[in-house]
């Protein structure tokens, strides 16, 4: 119960539990009594037994209001017109019931027992047992009065006393378990810190590795598929760019920036940046759909989109044999898409989204990381549609 939370917080806690528990078990008791008192009077309808039905009810309403708010003043007035109210209820049961001949009986008991689940205010096993124990010394001398007036037998009442060394022993146990649970409760946040710090790492390394793809891999398959000689001077600038980003760690800052900056217009976004660099390398995209519908992503969600839309794009460049593809932005009420499609070469999904790194990471990793989707059609010989979908808010980026 208390592993969860700080070691400040768990005996208050375990204490809330622990008295609402016992208000639980006090309820049930004054239904008991109630039906049991309600089935005899029915049974015999020359007793005058509905006065002990109504002496139930300020008990009941004082236990609601232990219930709501638990503190010494409403605690002690639970005793005082508890106490009152029992002797009502007890003079009536004894004097109607004939075989109500002692102290003890099982219509008497549930109402004290109700009685011993007063709780206390505070949390303490000394203060609980202290409340216990006036609920039962307060029922078991009320009874007593009301045997003697009726001349009744005075019996103990085992199943009160039983239920008193029971609420004593819970509350010696929990006295006894809190300092135990407090010694392990800085062992448990450190597990659950080093947890959260492999989670954060985690997450960088897939980052540097959908990064690395981008980069790295996208050179060297540039470069490996170049005529002999120089390479282009777009590759060129594109080669510099990235290894300025790699070797000065700008990928981290960025990364930084764009969860802390606002939102931004359409001509500033990293989308829109991405598609002029793509452009710069000789791929003509055809754009439409709601452009500022990007402004309205959180910036982490709009960067990651921004990097799925440039892998979708340089596989398009690499891979489908077209210098040709559109980009198409919609919106809803809860989320923006973004579809990338070309007319190329195409290829088998199944067979490629688990084992192709750009797929996996660079595209499908990082929508996921945001909360959102990606779904891919393609058949070879057909083309290639990539459907990316992410949420306007809400998404979990760590780290």
């Amino acid at each position: 119960m208390t592993i969860g939370l700080p070691s400040h917080l768990a005996p208050a806690a375990v204490h809330r539990a622990f008295v609402r528990a016992g208000h639980v078990v006090a309820a049930v008791c004054l239904t008991i009594a109630f039906l049991t008192v309600a089935s005899l009077q029915l049974a015999g309808p020359a007793q005058l037994l509905w006065p002990a039905l109504l002496a139930l009810l300020p008990i009941a309403g004082m236990l609601a209001l232990v219930w709501r708010e638990r503190s010494r003043f409403l605690s002690v007035a639970f005793l005082a017109i508890g106490a009152a109210a029992f002797y009502w209820y007890a003079l009536t049961v004894m004097s109607q019931l004939p075989n109500a001949t002692s102290s003890d009986v099982f219509a008497l008991s549930t109402v004290k027992v109700a009685l011993l689940f007063v709780g206390a205010p505070r949390p303490g096993a000394g203060e609980g047992i202290a409340w216990a124990a006036a609920a039962w010394a307060s029922g078991g001398a009320v009874s007593a009065v009301a045997a003697l007036q009726t001349e009744s037998a005075i019996r103990p009442d085992i199943a009160t006393l039983s239920v008193f060394m029971v609420l004593v022993l819970a509350n010696v146990l929990l006295a006894r378990i809190r300092p135990g649970v407090g010694a392990i409760a800085p062992t448990l946040h450190r597990a659950a810190r080093d947890d959260r710090v492999a989670q954060v790492r985690s997450r960088l390394e897939d980052e540097a590795s959908a990064l690395l793809h981008d980069t790295v891999l996208n050179h060297l398959a540039s470069i490996a598929a170049s005529s002999p000689g120089d390479v282009t001077p777009s590759v060129a600038r594109a080669i510099e760019r990235d290894l300025r980003l790699l070797i000065g760690e700008e990928w981290y800052a960025t990364r930084n920036r764009a969860e802390s900056s606002g939102d931004v217009g359409w001509p500033v976004s990293e989308l829109h940046a991405v598609l002029e660099e793509v452009r710069d390398e000789g791929l003509v995209i055809e754009l439409g759909g709601d452009l500022e519908a990007i402004a309205a992503l959180p910036p982490a969600t709009a960067r990651a989109v921004a990097l799925a839309v440039k892998q979708c794009l340089v596989n398009v460049q690499r891979h489908a044999g077209t210098g040709l593809a559109e980009v198409s932005i919609y919106s809803g009420e809860d989320e923006v898409a973004v579809m990338v499609v070309d007319d190329g070469a195409g290829f088998d999904p199944a067979a490629a989204s688990g084992s192709k790194l750009g797929l996996r990471q660079s595209v499908h990793q990082r929508i996921r990381d945001v909360g959102g989707d990606v779904t891919v059609w393609s058949t070879p010989g057909s083309g290639t549609s990539v459907l990316l979908r992410v949420p306007l808010s809400g998404a979990r980026v760590d780290g």
